[in-house]
């Protein structure tokens, strides 16, 4: 009953790949684009599973839990929970855009950049 339970756990948790996200560009609030270097990692599924939750995304803020809404071979949607900010990441093959929403504020930051396997 052991082996069956284990086996079980295992065939049902998706093996993950890293993935990292450069952002060229930030759009703040209502004010001009402007060059950025902001990075995310991600621990996203390798296979195009419609709703995980063993998703993590780090940046230099911290690691945040996350889940994915869409699944599919280009177009994939990500969301993550930081507290205070909720992130919002589309993928459509490697291009990225990422929304941050701040409690405080309240604040939208825009980002534009790829996401690329490690």
């Amino acid at each position: 009953m052991r082996m069956l339970l284990f086996l079980t756990l295992v065939v049902a948790t998706p093996a993950t790949a890293n993935t990292l996200c450069r952002f060229e560009t930030e759009c703040f609030e209502r004010e001009a684009c402007a060059p950025s270097g902001f990075e995310m990692r991600l621990s996203l599924p390798e296979t195009q599973a419609t709703v995980t939750s063993r998703l993590v995304a780090e940046t230099d803020s911290g690691s945040f839990p996350g889940y994915a809404l869409r699944g599919g071979p280009e177009r994939r949607q990500f969301f993550f929970d930081a507290g205070t900010a909720g992130y919002m990441l589309t993928l459509n093959g490697a291009e990225a855009r990422l929304a941050v929403h701040l409690d405080e504020g309240p604040l939208m930051v825009n980002y534009l950049g790829t996401c690329e396997a490690e």
